[in-house]
């Protein structure tokens, strides 16, 4: 609500709709003077004439509010409240005196006074009943007094050193495990902002932080390089790039421990100020704040998806349940994929900006709930980055305009209504052992929907995916001139705690190579494909597309449990299941040969109960 304070002033100290209430020169030609002062943002200057405006004029009603919203601009409120208060009895005009009461209901809500800003509100609507600020401090100020007793328990500190050794470090976001850390620093004291860049810093299994840097020339420039949001894995990063024609996003990518170039987002970017990105855990959802026309207020949340090509589709407001005709900022979309945090300065809350979550699925939001008190309060509330397992978060502690300190939260309930799982690996050689760039891609077994797509690293093999929910999930991996890989694992209990290591090792497609088909299932003791085999299916299916001259065989295997001859017609049984379905879906019969092996052709000893499921197997073999 920054920019309301100009609009008011310039009724007031520009073109009157009524004569000013002095008479006196020296009164006059110093207000005057103050006038233009405060256009040109010398608050203190403004200050001062209307100081000497009111010495030789100590009823000139417009130079005590001329002082008193030059002073609310420097933050100092205590002190424009008292001058607005000597001012309001002087005015006889009663336009003037609602401006006054207007001002006065509003410093008393940036200190939290919030008795005495309701009093205010309700004398300003004994005349205007239609004003919409008034109506939603009026509505904040009984909120705040009926819920600033229900005290959340929460722990604060300060991030120790070597980090917060600059005057002003803010906007930090962080990887899924919290150990690489990307902020914005703003260097020396220019409150023009002219020089913000991105720094960097990593912590260690001892959760030691080392010292930060500045992100390569790829990422910052001689503009402003501003919030940035990193998805799970942390190789991709949307950062806002401001310069003199506004804000726009910009993407990177992290290949080994080098960032490319910002690319812009193409039919994200618009004329408008496009700011504060927040990227999906798997990096296909795009959050962002924009003041763009078509939405609910002056800046309101957005967001885009990546398309299957990469490019970024058309950005969609969040809508009337999000957006409020005042202001909304700095999205985050936890890594669980359903909580939707947000700061708005439109709703019932603490005063000015406060910071609520949602229920986001499926592109709709539900009704926000505020986060309470003490992480809102009557100052602004921004940028919250809330950690994977809900039970503490990120944000940023200002000390007026020229401080800024990055401050870690703990509080004493999560803050997230599911609990994400974690899954992180290695794609390595099946042969060598060397790690290898590959598509990862992970399906919920229940419902076949894709859940996370994602690349690992070419240096070091690594993935990280945040899935949305506990389930049962299957893991695919692809790369060219390899068997694609199947697997899969149960995240649908507390067993895992949320965090599950999943290595993947991929073998070269050449003949005799083969693969276990691990996310098919038959119904007990049948031949009859459960439909959770469906998504596995397909995918051989296109698989099978992209090597138009491969041969394969189709093998089924049993544990050793029961009489041979039945093993071995079961496992024959399984597999023509097998080739029967692709063969529906379009692949040539000749391509393909099923054979059961039945019991003969085991992978471990059939000792255990988890060894005889190891056996009980769909296997694809490459012939000649």
């Amino acid at each position: 609500m920054r920019f309301l304070c100009f609009i008011l002033i310039g009724t007031v100290l520009g073109a009157q709709a009524q004569p000013l209430s002095s008479r006196n020169k020296k009164a006059l030609a110093a207000y005057q003077q103050g006038e233009l002062a405060f256009r040109r943002i010398q608050f203190g200057q403004a200050v001062t004439l209307a100081e000497e405006a009111i010495r030789a004029d100590k009823k000139f009603e417009e130079a005590y509010f001329l002082k008193a919203v030059s002073l609310k601009k420097m933050e100092r409120l205590e002190e424009a409240t008292q001058v607005l208060k000597q001012a309001l009895p002087l005015s006889t005009s009663p336009a003037n005196q609602q401006k006054y009461i207007y001002e006065l209901a509003d410093s008393y809500l940036k200190m939290g006074n919030y008795a005495a800003s309701e009093e205010m509100g309700l004398r300003f609507q004994q005349r205007d009943s239609t004003n919409a600020f008034i109506n939603l401090w009026l509505r904040q100020c009984r909120f705040a007094q009926t819920n600033v007793r229900h005290r959340r328990a929460v722990s604060i500190m300060e991030l120790p050193a070597p980090l917060n050794l600059m005057p002003m470090q803010y906007f930090p976001v962080l990887s899924a495990d919290e150990s690489h850390l990307i902020y914005t620093v703003r260097a020396g004291q220019n409150t023009n902002l002219e020089d913000e860049d991105l720094y960097e810093s990593f912590r260690d299994s001892a959760g030691v932080w080392s010292r930060p840097v500045r992100l390569s020339e790829a990422v910052n420039s001689r503009m402003r390089e501003g919030t940035a949001t990193l998805s799970a894995d942390g190789r991709t990063m949307v950062v806002a790039r401001c310069g003199q024609r506004g804000c726009d996003l910009f993407e990177s990518k992290k290949t080994g421990d080098e960032w490319s170039e910002l690319i812009p987002l193409q039919n994200v970017n618009s004329p408008s100020w496009d700011s504060q990105p927040s990227l999906s855990a798997d990096g296909r959802t795009l959050f962002f704040a924009s003041a763009r026309p078509g939405g609910q207020g002056k800046a309101d949340i957005w967001f885009a998806t990546r398309q299957t090509d990469g490019a970024w589709s058309a950005p969609v407001n969040a809508g009337p349940v999000v957006n409020t005709p005042f202001d909304e900022a700095s999205p985050f979309l936890h890594p669980n994929g359903v909580d939707l945090f947000f700061a708005s300065a439109g709703r019932e809350g603490f005063g000015g900006m406060d910071l609520y979550r949602c229920r986001w699925a499926k592109n709709t939001a539900m009704r926000p709930v505020n986060l309470g008190y003490p992480i809102n309060d009557y100052q602004d509330q921004y940028a919250l980055f809330v950690s994977a397992h809900g039970r503490g978060g990120y944000f940023t502690q200002f000390a007026g305009r020229r401080q800024g300190k990055l401050m870690k939260v703990d509080w004493d309930t999560t803050l997230i209504t599911e609990k994400p799982t974690v899954v992180r690996g290695v794609v390595s050689h099946a042969k060598d052992g060397q790690p290898l760039s590959a598509q990862v891609q992970v399906f919920d077994l229940l419902t076949g929907e894709s859940v996370f797509r994602g690349e690992s690293d070419s240096l070091r093999g690594t993935y990280v995916a945040i899935l949305p929910s506990r389930s049962q999930f299957s893991v695919r991996a692809t790369k060219t001139g390899f068997l694609f890989y199947s697997g899969s694992f149960d995240a649908s209990t507390e067993a895992n705690e949320g965090v599950v290591r999943f290595d993947i090792r991929l073998t070269p497609a050449a003949l005799g190579a083969s693969v276990v088909l691990n996310n098919l299932f038959f119904d007990f003791d049948s031949d009859h494909l459960d439909d959770r085999s469906k998504t596995e299916l397909l995918q051989v299916v296109e698989f099978l597309r992209q090597h138009t001259s491969m041969r394969i065989e189709i093998s089924g295997h049993t544990d050793d449990v029961g009489a041979g001859s039945y093993n071995h017609e079961l496992s024959q049984k399984r597999a023509m299941r097998v080739v029967e379905f692709l063969t529906r879906q379009g692949v040539p019969s000749a391509r393909m040969r099923a054979v059961g092996y039945g019991a003969s052709r085991p992978l471990v000893p059939n000792t255990t109960a988890v060894q005889r499921a190891q056996n009980r197997r769909i296997e694809m073999r490459i012939l000649p």
